[in-house]
């Protein structure tokens, strides 16, 4: 018997994760962005990376058919952009540039960037494992925006911390 959503849910919030925008071109060339939670690194060779997304709504539709996409690690300063892409009627271009070298809509001074070709669209359950081969890859400055038990955070230095110091 499988366990039930809310405990599964309230298990999984206890993970940390680092927050990421995937942006595409969709329709009529418009950029787009989603936040995601999911990012994580699948292969050096070939630099392969994945993510989630939901099967509801736009992000499904416009990721998944888009040849090509970015992915952004967020840094703590940007968690108004993370709230942005992610709440449902939000506008989800504003705060993208267009990525005329890359070929794909940008996030600015984000934590690391990659333009990613579509490697592979998994179906799984309610969502799909979407497969990105990394062509580029940008790192940038700063601290990472994470999420966990429903709420973003930040890292500190282990020295800040008295538990932590060795």
């Amino acid at each position: 018997m499988a366990v039930d959503p809310a405990t599964f849910r309230r298990a999984l919030s206890h993970v940390p994760t680092s927050i990421s925008v995937v942006a595409a071109f969709g329709a009529r060339d418009r950029p787009y962005g989603v936040t995601v939670g999911s990012l994580c690194s699948l292969s050096l060779a070939p630099p392969l990376v994945l993510f989630c997304l939901g099967h509801r709504g736009t992000a499904h539709r416009v990721v998944t058919a888009a040849h090509r996409f970015g992915v952004h690690v967020l840094t703590a300063d940007q968690q108004p952009l993370a709230r942005r892409f992610a709440a449902p009627g939000e506008d989800r271009t504003a705060g993208l540039v267009r990525g005329e070298r890359h070929g794909v809509p940008m996030v600015p001074d984000a934590l690391a960037s990659l333009v990613c070709s579509r490697y592979a669209v998994v179906p799984a359950g309610d969502h799909s494992v979407v497969i990105g081969l990394v062509e580029r890859a940008d790192v940038g400055e700063g601290s990472p925006l994470l999420y966990y038990d429903r709420s973003y955070r930040t890292l500190f230095a282990p020295d800040a911390h008295p538990s932590l110091r060795a």
